[in-house]
């Protein structure tokens, strides 16, 4: 924000980009005007959900894969790229990625170093702080919304609306399911979810 000389901001990530998004909200308070979550709700209230439901358990059982060096990379890049692609179909089921989207996601990909980038986030994410400070903390000023597809086959509909507690919150805190849609809401239901990102934004102004 500073190398843009931006005062303050609309935030709004997807999936990464939403841990992320927090992570930025709880540092910068009142420079966010408003927070938006799209299918990945608060990491904290996530990770405990992640041990304590089983069937969430069984949804994330990439991130554990994701934690064994070598295999998982092999995996990764096999048949060009087809497990990436197993994950977006099996986040999102019903839905067709549009061949174009895949064509870029291929060749991220195979830009040198890309692939374990990636995976470094998981790991980062599953292994020990070792004393670092919690990038949650303090609490989220900017008032939020939290959408989430209400077929997400990553992350349950429940868990993700469980997932946005108040005290985490305190500027304010809505959430919502998009029927018919999954994990790739933005693209499989692009109009409901501008729809509700504009009203989101238009009352925070």
């Amino acid at each position: 924000m500073g190398a843009l000389d931006l005062a303050d901001v609309h935030l709004i990530g997807h999936d990464w980009g939403a841990s992320i998004a927090v992570a930025a909200a709880c540092r910068l308070g009142g420079r966010i005007r408003s927070l938006s979550l799209l299918a990945v709700p608060h990491p904290v209230p996530f990770a405990a959900a992640l041990t304590a439901d089983l069937r969430q358990l069984q949804r994330s059982w990439y991130m554990f894969f994701f934690q064994i060096p070598g295999l998982s990379e092999y995996v990764v890049r096999r048949d060009d790229f087809a497990f990436l692609e197993h994950l977006w179909r099996s986040w999102s089921p019903g839905f067709e990625p549009p061949e174009a989207v895949l064509a870029e996601m291929r060749r991220v990909f195979a830009e040198p170093g890309v692939v374990e980038a990636s995976l470094g986030y998981y790991r980062a994410a599953l292994g020990a702080r070792g004393g670092a400070p919690d990038p949650y903390s303090p609490p989220v000023m900017a008032p939020t919304l939290g959408l989430c597809g209400a077929q997400d086959g990553c992350i349950g509909a429940d868990i993700f609306l469980n997932c946005l507690p108040a005290e985490r919150f305190p500027g304010g805190v809505r959430g919502e399911c998009i029927a018919g849609a999954g994990h790739f809401l933005h693209l499989e239901a692009a109009e409901a979810v501008e729809t509700r990102l504009r009203d989101h934004l238009a009352r925070h102004r």
